[in-house]
């Protein structure tokens, strides 16, 4: 039942052992390397090359069965193709109805692998702008010298936030980012020199009053409020 190579691989394995049992004994004389082997560690190389035996019988019995069960599958298709066949000619309508069925089947297949490539591609991209977004929040922080969005950035008696740093700029593209990044709406300005307005108070009257800026906190509110 079992190849000669199983048989090979044993009585390799025994060498081997015996081997390095007769290094372990550290013997420099082949009959005391015999000699010592024969009445110390035969018992154990034994029992080890068995075990090494054992295992090699088990890897060539589970390929055998493997191989079985691939030649049963296949003699199943092949069964089944010959059903098919048979049908075709003794029953042409039901042949018919049933490659139509397999066909529809097909297509549905088809359009759900298509679907769901679809919806992986979306996701992809949206992943890829999240991550172009947080670049390009980040380089404005740095160039504006702000450690993070909502961590004021402090001078001589007062502070100010990267928001209203956009708004000033009249950035709405900016401002949508750090929004969409978390930057806080309600944050006031202060100091002497300071407003002390939030970004929408910035936006909508005074110096650095913009109807976009304007339109996109107020879009961005509205959203927020809606969610």
């Amino acid at each position: 039942f079992f190849p000669s190579a199983v048989l090979h691989s044993f009585k390799s394995a025994v060498t081997l052992l015996r081997w390095q049992a007769m290094n372990v004994l550290g013997c420099s004389c082949e009959t005391n390397h015999a000699t010592r082997y024969d009445e110390v560690s035969t018992a154990e190389c034994q029992a080890e090359a068995e075990m090494i035996f054992k295992a090699e019988q088990e890897l060539v019995e589970l390929r055998w069965n493997m191989q079985k069960a691939r030649s049963t599958a296949e003699q199943q298709v092949e069964a089944l193709m010959r059903e098919v066949e048979a049908l075709k000619k003794s029953e042409p309508e039901l042949a018919q109805e049933i490659a139509e069925a397999v066909e529809e089947a097909q297509t549905l297949q088809a359009a759900e692998k298509a679907e769901a490539s679809a919806v992986e591609k979306a996701a992809q991209e949206a992943d890829k702008a999240v991550e172009e977004r947080h670049a390009e929040v980040a380089a404005f922080l740095k160039k504006h010298g702000f450690r993070s969005i909502n961590e004021a950035k402090r001078s001589f008696l007062s502070s100010s936030y990267a928001l209203h740093r956009a708004v000033k700029l009249g950035d709405a593209r900016m401002v949508e980012l750090l929004l969409l990044d978390g930057a806080l709406k309600e944050q006031k300005e202060s100091g002497l020199l300071s407003s002390g307005k939030t970004a929408m108070q910035l936006a909508k009257n005074g110096k650095y009053a913009n109807p976009a800026v304007l339109r996109v906190l107020s879009d961005m509110e509205n959203r927020s409020k809606g969610a």
